[in-house]
């Protein structure tokens, strides 16, 4: 009796060492895709579209490093910094185009749902982020005066899946939108010219200690 207990006590405290494993701090790296909106304003183009803007979205790439805390397997948080490689938006009317690069840092709380009897569990984020969107060069058009730039506090959103290999190294596949509800806005001056956003497609790795 006692030995059947004792095996019993032996495999639950495996099974929590499994399922917890993950807990604690881990780093990680990732790379994906950005899909970058520039929504310009209507007045320093002389656009006329009944007071609606002109959206142009680019696509570029993107590598973003990332550190977080696991506090069960059910809630966490993350800190991470990315960059993104430049993308090049036309102003409206043909005016021109820019070229701009984006640097990152985020804040975000992950609440996760283990799948039941798999090494893979859904999240989500809830967090904020800082936008720097500056201006690399301008070639060609009627608007060579603009020099657009920003930078702001926006809010960020996203949801992927994690996968478990062992109890050091796991990998997620996730979407991440920075600016949904309040964009960066972009100025030349003190003139507003557009206001910036971005959804990201992004796979990584993660090291837990």
């Amino acid at each position: 009796m006692l030995k059947k207990i004792l095996i019993a006590s032996l495999g639950l405290i495996s099974i929590n060492a499994y399922a917890t494993a993950n807990n604690g701090a881990y780093v990680g790296v990732s790379a994906g895709l950005s899909n970058q909106s520039m929504n310009f304003a209507n007045a320093p183009f002389n656009l006329n579209t009944n007071g609606s803007n002109l959206d142009n979205n680019q696509w570029g790439g993107l590598v973003r490093l990332f550190g977080g805390y696991n506090f069960s397997s059910y809630t966490g948080v993350e800190m991470g910094a990315s960059i993104n490689t430049g993308t090049t938006y036309t102003y409206p009317n043909n005016a021109g185009t820019m070229n701009m690069n984006t640097t990152t840092w985020d804040l975000s709380y992950i609440p996760m749902l283990p799948i039941k009897n798999s090494d893979f569990t859904v999240f989500g984020r809830v967090g904020v982020a800082y936008d720097w969107i500056s201006n690399s060069g301008y070639s060609g058009g009627s608007q060579s005066g603009l020099e657009p730039s920003g930078s702001n506090l926006v809010d960020m959103l996203g949801a992927g899946v994690r996968y478990k290999f062992n109890n050091h190294f796991t990998m997620k596949v996730e979407w991440i939108a920075e600016g949904l509800l309040f964009p960066v806005p972009i100025n030349s001056g003190g003139t507003n010219v557009a206001s910036w956003d971005q959804q990201t497609f992004q796979t990584g790795v993660s090291y837990h200690f």
